[in-house]
């Protein structure tokens, strides 16, 4: 395997050495091992929170007992209170007995797979399938990386077997992977495109690899990168393309292509299938599928362009890729993209937060939300953004300021010079508008599964905390939700934004994001010029539900299926971040 083959990304990734050899045994072992100790953990729980339960009822009868009025007694009603005194005296059996029942019940557990009705996410919203998720314990909102090339990812609840003959070609997007995850891929002689991150200045690296790594159906491609810039930025998206014989399958998420981020990191993922379009003549002439956006027009611009920006030079992306969007009709679809591409843009709208801004304004400009205006002081129904990520960049309150502005539509943009020349603009006004969601060095070194060996993905430098502009007050701990006790200890890489009023209740003025973005300006782009150039150094994607009426409940799934708990605790005094100490 020669140098360009071998490049994955900068990263440490040890998990695809430690599974190999002689080691696989016992990999699969302690996976056993952690998957039964949290079946323990899980049935202590439920028995403590049945015994709890009869506990309260036991109290309760007493109470009710105790609070009745006393009456008059004549010879029948003596004989109906020593009936009251005999059941008060000794009420336990009948609770122990419900309580033995439902103790049988939960230690059935452990051999009787859970029993439900199938109901695939409306919001089509997924996670991945963590190994640490007990089987009998997964859900229809986790799916695995090969469920993906499946006509049916959810085969398995119908009793299926997969269908993965009907893909035709593929096309991956990743920064950095493991060979050993695509092998099912490249044996299946499937036409397989992948699009991978490089370092700026290796010039032993070709932009266009055929048959990569000996195998005849792989052609591997690294996109151009900003030769502004030393560095040159991140090729960070993730999208993938499947195209089957009767629609295209995109797939928007968090996760890379190495053997962690399907089975050890918490990541997420967006898709929806695309029919091929029988009618394009009429579709051309049809009007935009939403008065206040074109959502269809605008999805097969947005993701037309970027696949062309990823190609390198010369290359025609439907040859390339034997995949033509204006094939499909993407008429049923109900969210953005919202891309950041490389390079200086004088249309501020088109990339990054400029972008979430335009999609902001278009759905509450006419609307009569109080909200939305700008105020001095944190109001009950002020807009909170809860942002979750994995890697921060040198942020301070002027990022948050622009970023606000960008996510809320509250002012212009061209405004956002007076806040910058305005010096005694006060700090905490602005910060207490975030919480921003990042595991502390606790959670990493003492609560999470696998160890601080396998958060490669957590990323934050040390001297960029330390700085006194770096807004620490906003900072909220990353823990598990309490509707699904198996995320506990997991190691995130998902990024996902929430935007709410100040109670964080989920409404149809919501906004919900999820993709490659990392609260950085790097992916979001920074204002130049006095606010009339966007740079962008990074290449992202990801999807924004925007504001919508009746779309409360597609949001609240999408927050009922994250690995994290959204009304996360306030990090106390003596929490810190999980950080690292190195150089730009």
């Amino acid at each position: 395997m020669d140098s360009q083959s071998k490049q994955i990304s900068s990263k440490k990734r040890d998990y695809n050495a430690y599974m190999k050899g002689n080691q696989i045994d016992e990999g699969e072992k302690i996976y056993e091992e952690i998957n039964q100790q949290y079946k323990q953990l899980h049935l202590e729980r439920q028995q403590q929170r049945l015994l709890q339960q009869a506990q309260n009822a036991q109290a309760s009868n007493f109470q009710k007992e105790n609070n009745e009025k006393e009456v008059k007694i004549n010879d029948s009603q003596l004989k109906s209170s020593q009936n009251i005194v005999n059941s008060s005296v000794n009420p336990i059996p009948q609770v122990n007995n419900n309580y033995q029942k439902e103790q049988n019940k939960v230690s059935q557990m452990q051999n009787i797979h859970t029993k439900f009705e199938f109901k695939q996410q409306k919001s089509q919203f997924f996670i991945n399938k963590l190994k640490q998720y007990p089987k009998e314990e997964q859900t229809p909102y986790m799916l695995g990386f090969s469920d993906m090339f499946c006509k049916n990812p959810f085969f398995e609840y119908f009793n299926e077997q997969p269908e993965r003959q009907d893909v035709q070609s593929i096309f991956m997007t990743t920064y950095g992977y493991e060979t050993e995850l695509l092998m099912p891929i490249l044996k299946s002689n499937k036409h397989f495109v992948l699009a991978n991150d490089k370092p700026m200045h290796d010039k032993s690296i070709k932009d266009v690899i055929k048959e990569n790594d000996g195998f005849k159906n792989w052609t591997l491609i690294h996109p151009p990168k900003d030769v502004s810039s030393s560095w040159g930025g991140a090729f960070h998206p993730k999208l993938w393309l499947i195209k089957f014989s009767s629609f295209l399958r995109v797939v928007i998420g968090s996760g890379n292509l190495h053997v962690s981020d399907w089975s050890v990191w918490s990541n997420c993922l967006w898709y929806q299938d695309f029919p091929l379009n029988a009618n394009k003549k009429e579709k051309t002439q049809q009007k935009p599928s939403s008065p206040k956006w074109d959502f269809e027009g605008d999805f097969k611009i947005t993701l037309t362009e970027l696949v062309k920006k990823m190609m390198p030079s010369g290359i025609n992306y439907q040859d390339l890729l034997k995949i033509n969007l204006d094939d499909y009709d993407y008429s049923e679809v109900k969210i953005i993209l919202i891309s950041s591409i490389v390079g200086r843009h004088t249309d501020i709208y088109k990339y990054g937060r400029g972008k979430m801004y335009k999609i902001i304004q278009a759905f509450t400009q006419n609307e009569k939300n109080i909200t939305n205006q700008p105020n001095n002081n944190l109001t009950q129904n002020q807009k909170i953004i809860t942002y979750q990520c994995t890697s921060l960049g040198n942020i301070d309150n002027t990022f948050l300021n622009e970023f606000y502005t960008c996510a809320t539509a509250n002012k212009p943009i061209t405004e956002l010079k007076k806040d910058k020349a305005n010096k005694k603009q006060d700090p905490n006004l602005i910060e207490q508008k975030f919480r921003l969601i990042f595991p502390t060095a606790e959670y990493i070194y003492e609560d999470t599964i696998y160890g601080p060996e396998y958060a490669s993905p957590v990323i934050l430098n040390q001297k960029y905390y330390e700085k006194e502009s770096f807004p620490k007050s906003i900072f909220h701990q990353f823990c598990s939700p309490d509707n699904y006790f198996y995320h506990t200890g997991a190691i995130p890489h998902l990024k996902t934004m929430v935007v709410t009023d100040n109670d964080l209740q989920i409404k149809d003025d919501s906004i919900v994001y999820i993709g490659s973005h990392n609260f950085t300006a790097a992916a979001w782009g920074r204002f130049e010029k006095d606010y009339s150039q966007i740079y962008n150094s990074n290449t992202e994607l990801g999807i924004i539900y925007p504001p919508m009426e009746d779309s409360a409940c597609i949001k609240q799934e999408i927050i009922n299926s994250f690995s994290f708990k959204l009304d996360a605790p306030k990090y106390t005094q003596n929490m810190k971040p999980f950080v690292r100490n190195f150089e730009d």
